[in-house]
């Protein structure tokens, strides 16, 4: 995606191609990987990988488990949202149709959706965004 040209790309994955773990916040899709610590990207048009450092994660206490606080009590709740980075720093570059742009410097940001069934707005597979 390159917002400044309001330009966006589509990938269709196989669903053996999607590997999460069942461990920790992480995932194999394709040649490319996401986790808490980074991501590492292999795409036609975006390849190169990026570190994350020094995530402040958001609280946990008794009765309030997430950033949904009493909800994730909730057992019929269709999805479910937390927030695995209020802040990281970030190193590393990714090359964008063959521009590098780097990161090192940057602020991150990271949050999750999980759950039962999501909206057909959120995914839909014979729509793509």
């Amino acid at each position: 995606m390159v917002g400044s040209e309001n330009r966006s790309t589509y990938h269709r994955f196989d669903a053996a191609d999607f590997q999460p773990s069942s461990q920790h916040f992480a995932l194999e899709l394709g040649g490319s990987s996401f986790s808490a610590s980074g991501i590492r990207l292999d795409l036609p048009e975006v390849k190169g990988s990026l570190r994350f450092k020094g995530n402040i994660v958001w609280p946990k206490m008794l009765g309030a488990p997430g950033i949904m606080g009493w909800y994730s009590f909730v057992p019929f709740m269709e999805c479910f949202h937390g927030i695995v980075s209020l802040n990281h720093s970030i190193e590393g570059k990714l090359v964008l149709d063959g521009e590098d742009i780097d990161f090192t410097g940057g602020k991150g940001y990271m949050e999750k959706d999980w759950g039962r069934s999501f909206p057909r707005a959120y995914v839909d597979a014979e729509q793509p965004f």
